[in-house]
């Protein structure tokens, strides 16, 4: 099996284990069957003999994710992150399927989180209103978050050993009781929403985010990492190798950089 048609299956099958009758092979309303639900134009199509017994059924759980990896293929799922997107969209044409399937594909793979299903959309300005969180219980949060220094990095861990930028921060914030999204476009998204306010750079603070675009290209969130010393530039953040303290100005360059601030949440 191509490592191509093998990713593919990952990222479809692993958002499809949650719907029961996709499991047991029923036919929707709509007509579709088995377990990856094709419609059988489209089977005929893209089928593929995965089990060997030389013909391409819908029924036949093999020939199904086979043929799901084939459709996914086909769609440009192997063109980087915006082809994964655009290629599980055009399986079913829907926003929440796609964050469903990147989402447990990350839960069960391992894999890229590229779509969050608690993601709020890209928001507004924020709210420059509310108060900021107390000096103190930021700086309670930043030892706490230092103290995980040298914790591996792995892309879709969610700790409490190992992490990755996201979870991170996400776990940092859930330190003072305050519940952020999973992924660092939805954490800014949220903060966007009326949870956070826009800070200049030069004028961030101990505790603020820092988010910027990173392998997911130019044009999208990729990364988020906390601000711990304001004076010395300096951030903790899960990146590379593990987590560790780093200048956040060579990231300044990119064409997302992007400080905000959380504000005291009830």
């Amino acid at each position: 099996m191509p490592r191509r048609h093998r990713d593919a299956f990952r990222l479809v099958d692993a958002a499809d284990a949650h719907f029961t009758f996709r499991a047991l092979g029923l036919a929707s309303s709509a007509g579709a069957q088995g377990l990856m639900q094709f419609m059988p134009a489209t089977l005929a199509t893209y089928g593929v003999d995965g089990d060997g017994d030389g013909r391409a059924d819908i029924r036949s759980d093999a020939d199904s994710v086979f043929s799901a990896a084939n459709y996914l293929t086909a769609s440009g799922v192997a063109a980087g992150a915006d082809g994964v997107r655009r290629a599980i969209f055009a399986y079913n044409h829907a926003d929440w399927y796609v964050n469903d399937v990147l989402y447990y594909a990350a839960s069960y793979g391992g894999g890229v989180v590229a779509g969050d299903p608690s993601d709020c959309g890209p928001g507004g300005n924020g709210n420059p209103a509310l108060p900021p969180i107390e000096d103190a219980r930021i700086a309670g949060m930043l030892t706490l978050a230092q103290a995980h220094v040298g914790d591996p990095y792995v892309l879709g861990a969610n700790g409490p050993h190992a992490w990755d930028c996201s979870s991170f921060t996400q776990a940092a914030y859930a330190r003072l009781g305050i519940t952020i999204p999973r992924t660092a476009a939805a954490q800014r998204n949220w903060l966007a929403a009326g949870n956070g306010s826009r800070v200049q750079l030069g004028h961030e603070k101990p505790g603020d985010l820092i988010f910027v675009d990173t392998y997911l290209g130019p044009n999208q969130i990729g990364h988020v990492l906390i601000v711990a010393d304001p004076a010395a530039h300096r951030s903790v953040e899960a990146s590379g190798d593990a987590v560790g303290i780093h200048d956040y100005t060579t990231w300044s360059g990119h064409h997302i950089f992007e400080v905000w601030r959380v504000g005291a949440m009830p």
